[in-house]
């Protein structure tokens, strides 16, 4: 385990280096030509830093699992009974929400007292934070307590978990139903050069008070009561089921939500004249519409830091080549691309089949919009549902509230990479 580490840690520095040869290359050549860092050049090298910034963090959850893993290591061979080494199991933070439902009080009475009758284990609430950064770990030792183990040997490891809607936007909690914030409407420039004496030009903005109704997104699941005594086997069914589809119709809410049931969703606050973007250059591919948009979203005076792409279209991007039949390369990293580094145009890309294909959507989301959570997702349990009760079965319903705030409409756009068009 220590050598993957190290192999992991080696192979993101050395595509760090790499990628930071590529930068200072261009930066070197200008100055060797006495003049400055052009437009093109410039773009060019932020986005080779974006994707250091990436590989940075990725460094960090390695070294930081590496040495996790050495103080474990450390401590199990300071541990003896009767003069014999005792095996410690590994533990990780628990965190999942299969792992902190089984930890329950509500769960572990449960199971102490038998399943019997009707019950409910009561509302088990897990923080967003947790969420986010241990979602879908799997099962863990923390369980043994409950149920004797079957193992089976080998292990799936998931090493990545792909950037999400959620993760672009700013995050935020509240304790309420409905989330008021201001949203600017109007925004007028009027500065401009003034003789003495003169009356100074007026500039102007116009804000609107927004209510942004906190909504439910709910699922729940059956099993058999069997399958509810054996803690490893519920952790997992949890894990891999239930907060992947609530976690699927967050996303697509953000997008699209329309109903009175659902988030505002983004894509309907956008102005209509900043859908479909479209380059009006006479020889062009999806990445320069996806450009075009971009220069939309900067006439709304914030610099756009994400794209939300069908994988369909991702595809076509990811794959575009040179055209030169004696050097058909690909353009970007080709087939050897690191996961975890999604870029183009210096933007962080969000690869979901949950946006329209052929129309990305293109934004400031950082700084123009907001997600407000009321809690976490909470798990419950209970046999009450319809006849489970009397066929041995339990329902397991998970929960989550939040709204959506979307502060400039403006700072977002759409690319048309379908039909033909003209950009505005």
């Amino acid at each position: 385990m220590a050598d993957k580490y190290g192999k992991q840690l080696a192979a993101v520095e050395r595509d760090m280096r790499d990628i930071l040869d590529k930068a200072r290359a261009i930066t070197s050549a200008a100055a060797e030509d006495g003049r400055g860092i052009t437009e093109d050049e410039e773009t060019e090298v932020k986005g080779f830093l974006t994707q250091v910034e990436v590989l940075k963090e990725k460094r960090a959850e390695v070294q930081a699992s590496q040495a996790t893993r050495q103080r474990v290591e450390d401590a199990g061979k300071s541990i003896v009974v009767d003069e014999e080494p005792v095996k410690v199991p590994s533990r990780r933070k628990a965190g999942s929400i299969g792992e902190a439902f089984v930890k329950s009080d509500g769960y572990k009475k449960l199971i102490e007292n038998g399943i019997h009758g009707t019950w409910s284990t009561g509302s088990v609430d897990i923080e967003s934070k947790a969420l986010l950064s241990t979602l879908g770990t799997g099962a863990d030792t923390e369980g043994q307590d409950l149920i004797d183990r079957d193992f089976r040997p080998g292990i799936v490891e998931k090493l990545f978990e792909r950037l999400t809607v959620a993760q672009l936007m700013a995050q935020g909690n509240t304790n309420s139903n409905l989330v008021r914030y201001m949203k600017e409407t109007l925004a007028t420039n009027a500065a401009a050069g003034v003789v003495e004496g003169a009356a100074k030009p007026e500039s102007s903005l116009e804000f609107d008070g927004v209510d942004a109704a906190v909504k439910k997104i709910a699922t729940f699941l059956p099993v058999t009561d069997e399958m509810l005594e054996d803690a490893p086997a519920l952790m997992s069914y949890i894990n891999a089921r239930l907060s992947l589809f609530v976690s699927l119709e967050e996303e697509r809410q953000l997008l699209y939500g329309s109903t009175a049931a659902e988030i505002a969703g983004l894509f309907g606050q956008i102005p209509a004249a900043n859908k479909g973007m479209r380059s009006v250059k006479t020889v062009v591919n999806d990445a320069d519409h996806i450009f075009r948009a971009m220069s939309r979203v900067r006439e709304a005076f914030l610099e756009p830091d994400g794209i939300v792409i069908h994988p369909n279209d991702w595809e076509g991007i990811a794959t575009m080549k040179t055209g030169i039949s004696a050097d058909n390369t690909y353009l970007g990293p080709g087939p050897f691309a690191n996961e975890w580094g999604k870029v183009l145009w210096g933007m962080r890309v969000v690869v979901t089949s949950a946006v329209t294909e052929a129309a990305p959507i293109i934004g400031a989301f950082g700084t123009a919009s907001q997600i407000f959570r009321k809690g976490g997702l909470s798990v419950e349990a209970s046999n009450s549902h319809a006849s489970y009760f009397v066929e041995n079965k339990t329902a397991i319903r998970a929960e989550e509230r939040l709204a959506l705030a979307v502060y400039r409409p403006e700072a977002f756009a759409t690319a048309d990479l379908g039909t033909a068009g003209a950009a505005t």
